[in-house]
């Protein structure tokens, strides 16, 4: 026996034939009324999914979180060497007189 897959798009019945030379060619629909099984574990996709968007999330808000400690330690830095500036200048000024 000669085994053969047809897909086809039209529906002909549970059974049908078709002539080729010197005989007919019987068809017979398998697996008709299967549906795709879902994935065992398809479900994880959502808690994974959301635990993605919440490590993004927690990168960026930490990151911007760093980066205003950055700023405000950059203040205060500058603070602190604007402060030294003027006691070298009073420094200067008490030594000069």
């Amino acid at each position: 026996m000669d085994e053969r897959t047809q897909l086809l798009s039209e529906f002909r019945g549970p059974m049908f034939t078709e002539d080729v030379p010197d005989w007919r060619r019987v068809w017979r629909l398998v697996g008709g009324s299967e549906r795709p099984a879902l994935a065992r574990y398809g479900w994880a996709s959502v808690p994974g999914l959301a635990f993605l968007i919440g490590a993004f999330g927690c990168f960026f808000w930490l990151e911007m979180g760093l980066k205003k400690a950055r700023h405000s330690s950059l203040k205060m830095l500058s603070f602190k060497l604007s402060d030294i500036k003027q006691m070298t200048q009073t420094l200067s000024e008490t030594t000069d007189k």
